[in-house]
């Protein structure tokens, strides 16, 4: 992961700690198709899934992507990530989802996931989609969080945030993340929809990190293997 500067676009929440279960239970308002919904009275009106894609319960991990992939895999390098059409060595050239056009007159400068390459869209259907950064800070902003421990002996951790304006409760897993062919433990990383625009460094999507001591949203590399928590209106 890259040392994250004060010129990054990032913003942090600090929470308390608990080593007991949530008195809170995770919240359903409502179902979309098939996947349920919690409602945290946020101002843009966006609902949140209760659950990862590809997890059947807010505890649940699900399945790890690259960024504009459906699919998980074995390993998640520049060598096979989709989009990716050049070397690998800090030569990458990209298919799609390039700002280079601006400085190279190469790329396409498309910014936001379009719905072919959006994972909750291709996986839940077309009324989900993935959030974007604006979206991740709402959620951060609007709840209280803290973190607490599974009652069933696992010593899984939780980031748990609490509505401000409802009282409604969403689960967010730290179960970790994959880089090339290696599975990192004890933190949490989403993806949003977004490419990260910084330094025209086209190598690098917006991910919101979950950790412990907060919640913060920075550039990866968009090869790697991250969670993607879906919205809905």
């Amino acid at each position: 992961m890259k040392r994250i500067t004060s010129a990054f676009i990032a913003f942090v929440l600090a929470v308390g700690s608990s080593n007991c279960f949530a008195a809170e239970k995770p919240t359903i308002s409502g179902k979309k198709g098939n996947y349920n919904y919690v409602d945290l009275g946020l101002p843009s009106g966006t609902k949140w899934a209760t659950c990862n894609l590809g997890a059947k319960k807010p505890e649940e991990g699900g399945i790890y992507l690259a960024w504009g992939e459906s699919a998980p895999k074995d390993k998640y390098n520049w060598k096979n990530y989709k989009f990716n059409i050049g070397e690998y060595a800090g030569k990458e050239k990209f298919s799609k989802y390039s700002e280079y056009r601006r400085i190279f007159n190469e790329g396409d400068s498309i910014m936001v996931l379009q719905p072919v390459d959006d994972a909750a869209t291709q996986m839940w259907g077309s009324n989900w989609r993935m959030p974007t950064r604006k979206e991740w800070e709402e959620l951060v902003e609007g709840c209280n969080w803290k973190v607490v421990k599974a009652d069933d002996g696992s010593g899984k951790e939780y980031k748990v945030g609490i509505s401000k304006k409802n009282g409604n409760v969403i689960y967010l897993t730290m179960e970790g993340y994959y880089s090339d062919d290696s599975f990192f433990k004890d933190e949490g990383h989403y993806w949003t929809s977004e490419m990260y625009s910084f330094n025209n460094r086209s190598r690098e999507a917006c991910s919101a990190r979950v950790i412990a001591n907060g919640i913060k949203c920075h550039g990866t590399n968009r090869k790697q293997g991250f969670s993607v928590r879906a919205v809905v209106k």
